[in-house]
């Protein structure tokens, strides 16, 4: 979509205030070294593992990309290990789902630290749900931007 059009339909305004946002975000993955600025946002997200489909319970989502996921969760993943996940975005009821392959895992430290935490990269997601999953993100990037609260869908 090009930016005159984006300028129509949010106003130039809300444009440059997001042009602003990516820049700056731009410049901190330089520094971080990630292929996309992640956002600190704690979604519902289920998963399964691909290989024989068990059940992933407790994932607490830490952050999301457009490239990947940091997640926490109790059982401990390998490296190069596949899922399958079902993101469930701010104020819609029916997930995307995503197949994945787990980045790293590690054990986590400390007294009252226990489980494990995670980072994932999607490998696919099918072309009938590409669409909607980059629009339900972009829509999830802009209220985070913006700071506008979404009321919470019940199940």
């Amino acid at each position: 979509m090009g930016e005159e059009r984006l300028k129509g339909i949010f106003g130039g305004g809300l444009i440059l205030k997001v042009k602003k946002i990516f820049l700056s975000a731009s410049r901190k993955k330089i520094l971080e070294r990630r292929k996309a600025s992640r956002l600190g946002l704690h979604i519902r997200i289920r998963g399964e593992l691909s290989r024989n489909r068990e059940r992933l319970r407790d994932i607490v989502c830490r952050d999301i990309s457009g490239s990947g996921i940091g997640f926490g969760l109790r059982t401990p993943l390998h490296k190069d290990e596949r899922l399958k996940l079902f993101i469930y975005f701010p104020g819609h009821s029916r997930p995307v789902r995503v197949i994945s392959q787990v980045v790293w895992c590690c054990k986590r430290t400390g007294k009252r630290q226990h489980g494990f935490d995670a980072g994932i990269r999607y490998l696919r997601i099918a072309a009938k749900e590409r669409q909607r999953f980059l629009f339900l993100f972009c829509e999830m990037m802009l209220n985070y931007f913006l700071g506008v609260k979404i009321k919470k869908v019940r199940r």
